[in-house]
Formats: structure tokens, sequence, C-alpha cells
């Protein structure tokens, strides 16, 4: 029983985007480079989906992320809770 509890509960944070990444205006942006890292170093680069979620792949220990998208500026953060919101800032000129 306790099994199938603890199977439900890996499907089921598996199913929560590790972070969701959005312009200064709260719009979702697409196609977002997300690399997610472990504290090893190993790196796992996925894009964000059109709602702007992106999450590492299945048992992949990340703790950081940096995000960049053409046209804005990147960003590094820790993850430290899901669902994290990422906004990126437009780049300056």
């Amino acid at each position: 029983m306790l099994a199938l509890i603890l199977a439900a509960l890996v499907t089921a944070l598996a199913s929560v985007p590790a972070l969701i990444v959005v312009d200064e205006t709260g719009a979702p942006v697409v196609a977002a480079v997300v690399r997610f890292s472990t504290p090893g170093g190993q790196v796992d680069a996925e894009v964000t989906a059109a709602d702007g979620s992106a999450s590492p792949r299945a048992a992949f220990a990340a703790t950081e992320a940096t995000v960049e998208a053409p046209g804005f500026e990147p960003a590094h953060v820790t993850l430290a809770s899901p669902r994290l919101r990422v906004v990126l800032r437009r780049a300056t000129q």
C-alpha cells in the first residue's frame, strides 16, 4: 500500500513544472532555453512550452537553472519550490 502511495506522489510531483518563465507583463516566454544543473555540474537543457513551463528530465536532481531567450537578459535561479516563477527582463540595447 505504501508503495502505491509513493508512486502516486512521485507521479503527481513529476507533472508539476519546475518553473514558469514569463516576461515583465506576465506573458509566458515560449521556447526559452532552460539549463537545469545539479551540484555535481551535470546539465539538462530543456525548452519552455507554450505556457512558459519547463522541467528537467525525470530523475534529474536539478538545484539551479539558467534561463535564456532572444531579446531578454539571462536569469539564474535556485530551484527552491515547484512552479517557481522566473521573470525575464527585456534586454537593453
